[in-house]
């Protein structure tokens, strides 16, 4: 079978530290996330219809049972059409049978087989509850003319809220570990959110995060893999140097829907407070380029020293502004020079893979990629994107591999799933294939991307 991948996000691979919040927006009750409910949309169809014929729908597919995380709840609902058609989705309360939801495809969608993903908010974006619902399924075509509807019922339940690592953080490079801490591991703490979860802990900025939970932390990886494990709520352990002295503090995380104050005065503040640690240039102006402005963070950067420009940290920052503007010949470069001054620099090899992807050069990315996993074990991204571009290259046996280990690294990681199922597909294993898609899809929170993969790959294996 014919396994279609789409551009891999290259926003995903190119983040250089771990930011405050993992994981997609969400929309917990009660205060609402600020985003609206996305409206899945589907390929054009041609819009051949048979005269007085209606769409017909069957084959309705739906769990009887759905447990997700609070604050990041999804379902998928499944059916076929006979007729090129869009297709509403409707959510009610049971048993008071009140709408709580609709969802429409904007375009008309090909004859056969039909996906939607479905966020579990109610229509002002608050998320559901847990409890029973009735999910109705209708569709029209371009004449207007309405489907048979369709009805099941479905209970969803609800896991602990993902916690918010209330504190912004980067990691301790060899590179710019002067003045902060007496060696490389761990992730420096940069900034700080006034009277949160941290601070109350006795974090202060400077100090180097080495555990959290007993989990170590002393690699980007890791500490990726165990804020996605935080619960909100929960007391944790969460063991820092300072000054290379080792100590502890117990956090209890807010939910990951609470909103955070931006950094960017925050960073203002302690660039003049402590002028000249690297550290705390490159958070600054990287914070600034996770949060959409990349002119500012160019301007940071174009006032550090030429040493520090040169250093790996400024090479890192380079290459990540360049992939913003699209110009991944140009990150590649800037990722090479960072591996020059720092060869350990596993997040630099991951930005080539991503930035080799990009260029078409598959092989190239595929060893970036396996670089990276071997400088951080525990970075499954490294190793789902390995599998991507073993796909690419019809290797699916070593994308298996690469795919199923992301997977055991990092349970909740989507695209770890997404690679393997892609990867099952290819080998033939239709419903393994099929299974781990949808496992991928109900955890990640980009609706674009989740509608390519259901349209190039979901509905094609599940006719």
């Amino acid at each position: 079978m014919a396994v279609r991948i789409g551009l891999i996000g290259l926003a995903l691979a190119l983040g250089s530290c771990v930011t405050v919040a993992l994981g997609e927006p969400s929309a917990p009750p009660p205060p609402p996330t600020g985003t609206t409910p996305t409206t899945p949309t589907t390929t054009t169809a041609p819009a051949r219809t048979t005269p007085g014929v209606p769409p017909k729908l069957a084959s309705f597919r739906l769990s009887a049972s759905v447990t997700a995380q609070q604050g990041h709840a999804r379902f998928l609902v499944g059916l076929t059409t006979s007729t090129p058609a869009r297709v509403s989705i409707q959510v009610a309360s049971l048993p008071s049978k009140r709408l709580v939801k609709t969802v429409r495809t904007t375009d008309l969608h090909p004859a056969g087989r039909v996906w939607v993903l479905v966020e579990g908010t109610d229509d002002r974006s608050f998320q559901l509850p847990a409890g029973s619902y009735r999910i109705t399924a209708q569709a029209t075509d371009a004449a207007s003319r309405a489907s048979n509807v369709l009805v099941g019922n479905m209970t969803l339940k609800l896991t602990p809220p993902r916690g918010l690592f209330d504190g912004y953080v980067v990691p301790a490079w060899q590179s710019d570990v002067a003045g902060v801490a007496p060696a490389p591991g761990g992730e420096i703490v940069t900034a700080l959110v006034p009277g949160g979860a941290l601070v109350t802990a006795g974090i202060r900025r400077g100090d180097v995060i080495r555990a959290i939970g007993g989990r170590p932390v002393d690699s980007p990886g890791a500490m990726t893999a165990a804020l996605r494990a935080l619960r909100a709520g929960t007391p944790v352990q969460v063991d820092y140097d300072r000054a290379g002295v080792r100590t502890s503090g117990i956090i209890t995380a807010k939910p990951d829907w609470t909103r955070v104050p931006d950094y960017g005065p925050a960073f203002d503040v302690i660039l003049r407070r402590a002028p000249g640690i690297l550290a705390f240039q490159y958070a600054a102006a990287k914070q600034r380029l996770d949060v959409g402005k990349p002119g500012e963070a160019k301007t940071d950067l174009s006032a550090w020293s030429a040493v520090d420009r040169g250093s790996a940290p400024g090479e890192m920052l380079s290459a990540a502004l360049q992939a913003t503007q699209a110009q991944p010949k140009q990150a590649l470069a800037a990722y090479n020079r960072a591996l020059v001054r720092d060869p350990q620099l596993a997040q630099a090899q991951f930005g080539r893979g991503v930035s080799l992807s990009a260029l078409g050069r598959f092989a190239d990315a595929a060893a970036a990629f396996g670089e990276a996993a071997r400088l951080d074990p525990a970075d499954a991204s490294a190793l789902a994107f390995r599998a991507y571009s073993l796909l690419r290259l019809d290797q699916d046996a070593g994308a298996l591999k690469a795919a199923t280990q992301a997977v055991v690294l990092d349970p909740g990681y989507e695209e770890a799933h997404l690679a393997r199922g892609l990867t099952l597909l290819a080998l033939g294993r239709v419903p393994e294939g099929v299974s781990e898609l949808k496992h991928g899809l109900l955890l990640t929170g980009d609706p674009k991307r989740a509608q390519q993969i259901i349209t190039a790959n979901l509905e094609p294996a599940t006719p």
